[in-house]
């Protein structure tokens, strides 16, 4: 379930059809240049690591920072016009932000009982999973809201 009623970015909701302590839920794949990214490797520590697909987001991953394709690149946006010298320009669709690298940020975060996290899909099929749990099986719920927050 998805939450738009912040003009900042989205809240992603996670849901089940039974009550359970732990939730995996496919928020499909990466379609960036390439990201930066925070995941626990200890219990009190975080270590950096990069990639570009999906398959690269660690086990554990607290913190996914994107960079997305430029707007004005090919395919973007772009405009391609007749220039005074009779050759060929393309105009990005905004000259202020032309060549400007665009970023996302996709925040798990914790809710009530539960926190989430990110990794990639064990069966190879190139996805993002939002992992939410409860850490303790007795507590089980069937909607976990805000579980990860996603803005550009």
């Amino acid at each position: 379930k998805l939450d738009l009623t912040d003009p900042r970015g989205a809240f992603f909701h996670a849901e089940a059809d039974s009550a359970t302590s732990v939730f995996e839920v496919a928020i499909g794949g990466l379609k960036c240049q390439r990201f930066v990214a925070c995941s626990r490797q200890k219990l009190w520590w975080m270590y950096p690591n990069w990639g570009s697909k999906s398959r690269d987001v660690k086990v554990e991953t607290q913190f996914l920072l994107l960079e997305l394709a430029s707007p004005a690149a090919p395919g973007h946006g772009g405009e391609t016009t007749e220039a005074s010298d009779g050759g060929k320009k393309t105009v990005a669709a905004d000259e202020d932000d032309a060549g400007s690298p665009c970023f996302a940020v996709i925040l798990p975060l914790v809710s009530g009982a539960f926190r989430a996290s990110l990794k990639s899909s064990e069966n190879g099929d190139d996805l993002v999973l939002l992992c939410v749990e409860s850490g303790d099986s007795a507590v089980r719920a069937t909607c976990v809201e805000n579980a990860v927050f996603v803005a550009a």
